[in-house]
């Protein structure tokens, strides 16, 4: 391993969350963990917390905390402390998960609850962060379906150093797993030249990672697994005005998708004012 991708491993904390809805600005944190690099191994540490509106079942049923786990816990503004400890708040050169976008939307609403603004404005900052789960659509470069992108997924496509025993759904093996996927992203990048083990890390895997990535088929509703190419555009009319997905200030907006309709509709009134 070169200095610089050690340098570059050591700078970061690859985190995970565990929830108690799948809406962010519902969902109270309930397990936080954080995965550091020591030149040598993953070291991963996590945290319970309570949740002052509860963890339902549905919650629980995915990752597997219950209320008898949480209740004698902290709730999230009384740890803060040992949270921005665990996660080397102040000094981690970028934050890693998979799916980031959700991880980044539930920690900022935790902290607008607290009224911490600077904090808030930690998970707003995308130059802080990388996506795993966008990182490896972009260095696989296959045609997979949301599933076949999800960490669990990955760890056995790579087959991943992860102990057999490890949990899924569970914020402290979660993010051992997505540290070994964000280890070997780096290794393939570099080996397929998407970046160079000279130049900065850091700041080539994050351009990498955000850059847009094209959706070929719609991905729900009446025509999904439809090439957008083949849509017709009266349903793009209809979509752009009610679809959370194209609508930038929805929580369920998906930036790609929205570019690559955009992209589209660009080029097919182009084509028309040609004709």
């Amino acid at each position: 391993m070169t200095n610089q991708i050690d340098e570059f491993l050591r700078s970061v904390t690859v985190l995970d969350t565990e929830t108690t809805a799948l809406r962010p600005d519902e969902a109270e944190i309930v397990e936080v963990a954080g995965c550091h690099w020591d030149g040598a191994f993953w070291h991963p540490r996590g945290m319970l917390l309570n949740a002052r509106r509860g963890i339902p079942p549905e919650a629980s049923a995915k990752n597997n905390i219950s209320r008898r786990m949480i209740e004698n816990q902290p709730y999230f503004d009384q740890a803060v402390k040992d949270i921005k400890g665990l996660l080397r708040w102040n000094d981690a050169a970028y934050f890693v998960a998979h799916n980031a976008a959700y991880d980044r939307q539930v920690l900022g609403h935790a902290w607008h609850r607290m009224e911490s603004v600077a904090d808030a404005r930690v998970c707003d900052d995308q130059s802080r962060w990388i996506c795993t789960w966008r990182l490896s659509r972009q260095v696989l470069g296959h045609q997979f379906g949301d599933i076949e992108y999800g960490l669990n997924y990955l760890r056995y496509l790579l087959d991943l150093d992860v102990p057999d025993g490890h949990a899924v759904h569970r914020a402290a093996d979660d993010a051992m797993t997505c540290a070994l996927l964000l280890h070997a992203l780096v290794d393939f990048a570099i080996e397929q030249g998407q970046v160079t083990e000279d130049g900065d890390i850091g700041a080539q895997l994050h351009a990498l990672c955000w850059q847009h990535i094209t959706v070929a088929k719609w991905p729900f509703g009446k025509y999904r697994g439809v090439a957008l190419s083949e849509i017709p555009d009266d349903y793009y009319a209809w979509a752009l005005k009610n679809l959370p997905a194209l609508n930038e200030a929805d929580p369920g907006y998906d930036r790609d998708l929205s570019e690559s309709v955009r992209q589209l509709l660009e080029g097919r009134l182009a084509a028309a004012g040609d004709e």
